[in-house]
């Protein structure tokens, strides 16, 4: 499997659609923020798009930036049994 950095900042996501149909009232749910790799469940980064902190490529330890999406997407929709979860349906 060849990792492409780029690929992960150009998926299709329509954000207000999404939020309509997800119902989501807490923006912290996916904005989530802190520091240093640890997040604060108080702190909030709705201003900020995810590859701000999370990288193509981060030190060990960390999130990179697709495992950030496929952790936190995919296991929503799976859990909402809503929502793509095959490579396909995100990666066009």
């Amino acid at each position: 499997l060849k990792i492409v950095p780029n690929l992960y900042l150009n998926i299709p996501f329509d954000h207000d659609n999404h939020n309509e149909r997800a119902k989501i009232e807490d923006c912290i749910v996916c904005h989530h923020g802190g520091e240093n790799g640890v997040i604060d469940p108080e702190v909030s980064s709705e201003d900020q798009p995810c590859s701000e902190c999370h990288k193509a490529n981060m030190p060990s330890g960390r999130t990179p930036l697709m495992r950030a999406y496929h952790k936190n997407c995919i296991e929503c929709h799976t859990a909402q049994n809503k929502g793509p979860t095959t490579c396909g349906a995100c990666h066009k």
